[in-house]
């Protein structure tokens, strides 16, 4: 399964976040409204779950929260860019946000897609690409080129 393919342009969106907990409630408040089935409870709660058993931040101001939940009948892929950077960790800064939310009893999917999101971090200099585009569509497209160079 292609990144490019699950983070259409309709799936970047731009965000304000003074901290990691407020980013955390617009994820879910964002994703609940485009997924009926789960709350934004719900999803806020997955959050913070996942996050106290380890940090999802995956450098170059990057951050990968990703959850699972019996709710959710598909895999979703957001890329939130934050108009301000934010202090995700101790002195870990993050601007970009790949949210990733699943079915829970699909693993090896789940790890396959953090496994594609992390090596497109690691491989590529996506910050810098995308660092000052404003357009969805370019940033899918970047996205997408920068994929095709590491598969």
């Amino acid at each position: 399964m292609r990144i490019s393919e699950l983070v259409p342009p309709k799936n970047i969106k731009f965000l304000e976040a003074e901290n990691k907990e407020k980013l955390f409630k617009k994820i879910a408040d964002f994703f609940s409204k485009n997924n009926s089935d789960v709350s934004i409870e719900d999803i806020h709660s997955l959050l913070n779950q996942r996050e106290k058993m380890g940090s999802t931040y995956a450098g170059k101001g990057f951050a990968i929260p990703h959850i699972k939940c019996k709710k959710i009948k598909d895999f979703f892929v957001f890329l939130f860019i934050l108009k301000k950077e934010i202090e995700y960790d101790k002195d870990k800064k993050i601007n970009y946000v790949f949210f990733v939310a699943g079915p829970d009893k699909e693993y090896s999917k789940h790890l396959s897609i953090l496994s594609r999101i992390a090596r497109m971090l690691k491989e590529t200099k996506i910050e810098e690409k995308i660092r000052k585009e404003s357009s969805p569509e370019k940033i899918s497209q970047i996205i997408e080129e920068l994929e095709n160079k590491i598969i």
